[in-house]
């Protein structure tokens, strides 16, 4: 099988959804860490441009050429990083629950309608839901309304297709916040900013983390969890086009088609430090931020708020969409070679790909009636709908409806909802409660019928 076009419908797909298809076709927070030698050129807070940055932890500019992204560099002697103290939350059940998956009953209630709605959060300690637009802001949300407009930075993104902005995440302290965008030339980027006495960002204060120059439009990626390791998690695809041409899968010396794992704090200088546990950090060649490979582009990817077990929704290319899991206990994914390109699901795909020692999805569908993008989501610990405790919701881009799984039988996945079309990503909100987020410009909560 080779990396050939995909169906014009699924074209259409990749030009509306940041995470659709190709368009041409455990550290704990007090661990030791190796701190990210800054590049020669620095980014400012306010005039950071693709021209005057580099890619962080490398020594390559901006200019290097797309063929050849993300080349390593040898980082600086292992630090300790200062430890971080997540804020208290609101407790997750106390023991798993087994999903009764024929039983849910559930529906859609509006939330609140904003435009292009991309991802939804929480504040550690705040029960305020916070909302990202693709456009390039984060809104506040509460009772029902639209009230802050917490972060702005529609000057710094051009969103469209597979680009704009990606994905947030509130520090654990509660003292910053962290976005994932493009930025006006394609370029993926995380930026730190401080968090104001209001809860805003300030934004003078914006301080550039990560970049990485995107050879494609397509598969930027983008979402950005902090672990339960207090740690902040990455998903980056494989860079676009269609087929992996650029084999970036399965290849170390890029991050790529990789799920990146660092702590994004500024750290002797430098502008983030990669653990010392990282799996391959002591690997010649490899960039020692990469955290798990082989993957196509894992548009939302989520940790169970009570096993801490590591959920990935990977988008396919022309044929299979697939849902990854790894357990706490074997590792939540460190070190986890998830087949792409050698494998679409759990079919051969680039043959010159090794094909072998590659963990294998947990469910797959086929591209037709039950979509060609999928849209990850996460495990249920809510409290509202116990027959759904323990289950994987997720969707599908292309497809209307929600579907479960069950992970103890994940083969097969049950429809819970018939609706919304167009479902771009999930959230998770107070008590572990689920949203529903879909360009039809609203954000809904999944709530018992």
């Amino acid at each position: 099988m080779t990396g050939t076009r995909r169906p014009a419908a699924v074209v259409a797909c990749a030009a509306l959804l940041a995470a659709a298809c190709s368009s041409s076709t455990s550290g704990r927070s007090g661990a030791s860490s190796v701190p990210i030698v800054p590049a020669p050129t620095t980014a400012t807070a306010t005039t950071t441009t693709a021209s005057t940055t580099t890619v962080a932890a490398t020594t390559t500019s901006s200019t290097t050429s797309p063929t050849a992204p993300g080349a390593s560099t040898t980082p600086a002697p292992a630090t300790t990083a200062p430890p971080v103290t997540p804020a208290p939350t609101t407790p997750p059940p106390t023991a798993p629950a087994t999903p009764q998956l024929g039983s849910v009953a559930v529906k859609l209630t509006p939330v609140v309608a904003v435009t292009e709605p991309i991802f939804l959060a929480t504040k550690p300690g705040d029960a305020t839901l916070y909302v990202a637009e693709r456009r390039g802001r984060i809104v506040a949300v509460a009772n029902g309304a639209v009230g802050a407009v917490v972060l702005d930075i529609q000057g710094l993104t051009q969103a469209g297709g597979e680009r704009g902005l990606l994905g947030f995440a509130f520090a654990p302290d509660a003292t910053h916040l962290y976005v994932s965008y493009t930025n006006n030339d394609g370029s993926s980027v995380i930026d730190e900013y401080a968090l104001g006495p209001d809860g805003s960002a300030v934004a003078d204060s914006r301080r550039q983390v990560l970049f990485q120059r995107q050879p494609f439009a397509n598969h930027n990626g983008g979402g950005i969890v902090f672990g339960p390791d207090g740690l902040l998690y990455f998903g980056l695809g494989d860079g676009g086009s269609g087929g992996d041409p650029q084999r970036n899968g399965l290849k170390l010396g890029t991050l790529l088609g990789k799920l990146l794992r660092f702590d994004p704090r500024e750290t002797d200088g430098s502008p983030y430090a990669v653990p010392s546990d990282n799996p391959f950090v002591d690997t010649k060649g490899a960039r020692p931020e990469i955290w798990a490979y082989g993957l196509r582009n894992p548009w939302r990817f989520s940790f169970d708020a009570l096993t801490d077990d590591l959920w990935i929704g990977d988008v396919g290319q022309g044929l299979w969409e697939e849902v990854d899991h790894v357990a706490a206990a074997e590792g939540t994914g460190r070190g986890a070679n998830f087949g792409w390109s050698a494998w679409e699901g759990n079919h051969r795909f680039n043959s010159d790909q090794s094909e072998a020692d590659h963990t294998a999805p947990v469910h797959e569908y086929p591209h037709g009636a039950l979509g060609c993008s999928i849209t990850g989501g996460y495990v249920y610990r809510g409290s509202a709908v116990p027959a759904l405790r323990g289950a994987y919701v997720f969707a599908d881009y292309c497809a209307k409806g929600v579907r479960a799984l069950d992970p103890a039988g994940a083969a097969d996945a049950t429809p819970i909802l018939d609706g919304p079309a167009n479902v771009v990503s999930f959230g998770q909100g107070p008590g572990n409660e689920l949203y529903v987020l879909s360009f039809d410009g609203n954000v809904y909560r999944i709530d018992p019928a």
